[in-house]
């Protein structure tokens, strides 16, 4: 069993979240932690649902076989990627989708966003919390979750990008 299994998506190898998920790492092999990371764009998941759910199994038995969940990705257009969605969407309706991750003792998100956390949190309606925290992290058995956002991603400085960085590579996983 991997005590952490990293669910990346991003399509940029350049870009900030790709950064996180390196810091994330780094942090991990610190402490000597197991973990395997899914980027599902280098993996090229195919999102789109199929008679048999090929290709989903390997995922499922990650899932079942890790202890904590990490979430690297970026706010869209005010949600999460399509490819992100696909994959759950996927995965839940090839394993019946309910109360199945209940090994899963806590997940972690860590997101980037072009808009302010304030905004998206408070004023925008925030979509992350209501979608894939309650309606789909939730109902799967996972009781815990935590979020960290990294809003006005675009207008950062180089700056405010390491100091948040430092902020993941010393996060108490």
């Amino acid at each position: 069993m991997i005590k952490y299994l990293i669910i990346y998506c991003h399509p940029w190898p350049k870009s900030f979240n790709h950064a996180i998920l390196e810091a994330i790492i780094k942090n991990l092999e610190e402490h000597n932690q197991s973990y395997r990371v899914i980027d599902l764009y280098a993996e090229r998941f195919d999102p789109v649902y199929d008679e048999t759910g090929a290709g989903t199994v390997k995922y499922l038995l990650m899932l079942a076989n890790c202890e904590r969940l990490i979430l690297v990705l970026p706010i869209w257009h005010n949600g999460i990627p399509g490819l992100l969605k696909g994959f759950i969407y996927k995965l839940k309706r090839v394993s019946g989708g309910q109360r199945n991750l209940t090994n899963i003792k806590q997940a972690l998100i860590l997101s980037t966003s072009s808009t302010p956390t304030f905004y998206y949190k408070y004023l925008g309606g925030n979509i992350l919390k209501k979608d894939l925290i309650k309606r789909t992290l939730k109902p799967l058995g996972i009781k815990k979750v935590r979020w960290i956002n990294f809003g006005s991603s675009s207008r950062s400085t180089k700056d405010r990008r390491e100091k948040f960085l430092m902020r993941v590579s010393n996060l108490n996983l």
